[in-house]
């Protein structure tokens, strides 16, 4: 199954939600792996448009949130957020 729409060239919040688990899923395979196990590994997600709703989503999941912002990108997350390490 694609999640990628070819005819609007979009995804779905829910498509996006699955990318983002299987980001995490990503980060704490690669932290188990014996040479990783000294190190902390922090995601992210990016995007020069995000559909609504995925960026609270990916900022409970503990993943940086990075958007335009004028001629370059900011990380939008706030004093409180506390980034989940792996």
């Amino acid at each position: 199954m694609s999640i990628f729409n070819p005819s609007n060239g979009t995804l779905s919040g829910l498509e996006l939600a699955k990318i983002i688990n299987e980001i995490v899923g990503v980060y704490k395979k690669a932290i188990a792996v014996q040479n990783y196990k000294n190190y902390q590994a922090y995601g992210a997600v990016a995007g020069i448009e995000i559909n609504e709703g995925i960026d609270p989503y990916a900022y409970k999941k503990g993943l940086f949130v990075i958007k335009p912002s004028g001629d370059t990108v900011a990380i939008i997350n706030d004093d409180n957020f506390q980034p989940m390490t792996w």
